[in-house]
């Protein structure tokens, strides 16, 4: 009917983030709330990465707006073609993304982690003929080692990507 093929339309645009067509954050929070009960009840690991494009805003300021518009497209084309079908990829800030692994303990979630960090490093970049050297940030918590709450699992996650900006960038620190 297309009513509801119109609704589907609008829950789509209303979950979707315009420029890399992921998810966006509200739907991640939600998404992240139930998996997390989830994983209390049945007694599963899960496993939160908060990523930042390095220098960002050199980007920005050395090939244009539309070629950053195009280095986010491109880093978000990677981490969802490196993750599971099942896992969840959401920007969730200008140049910031969020992953939840489902599933998936501390130390595969940190591997996994290094594995993105080193695909976006290595990928080849191009805007107009320009090569744009990209590296990611990641920081990596899980439950049930760090946190068993959403907004704490995200905070501190959060808490160890800035520690991996501090160590130099381009690097995985694990809460």
């Amino acid at each position: 009917c297309i009513r509801d093929r119109e609704n589907n339309r609008l829950y789509e645009i209303s979950v979707s983030d315009g420029l890399t067509n992921l998810y966006n954050r509200r739907y991640l929070e939600q998404r992240l709330s139930k998996e997390l009960s989830y994983a209390k009840r049945f007694r599963k690991p899960l496993t939160v990465l908060m990523t930042d494009i390095d220098f960002f805003k050199k980007v920005n300021d050395t090939y244009g707006h539309q070629a950053g518009d195009h280095a986010l497209r491109k880093v978000s084309e990677i981490l969802t073609e490196e993750l599971r079908e099942y896992d969840v990829v959401a920007r969730y800030g200008g140049e910031e993304f969020a992953i939840m692994l489902l599933a998936t303990p501390r130390s595969r979630g940190a591997s996994t982690a290094e594995r993105l960090r080193r695909s976006v490093e290595q990928a080849e970049i191009t805007f107009r003929g320009q090569n744009i050297p990209v590296t990611l940030s990641i920081g990596v918590a899980s439950f049930p080692e760090d946190a068993d709450e959403s907004d704490a699992l995200v905070g501190l996650a959060d808490k160890a990507l800035y520690r991996a900006k501090r160590n130099g960038r381009n690097c995985v620190e694990v809460e």
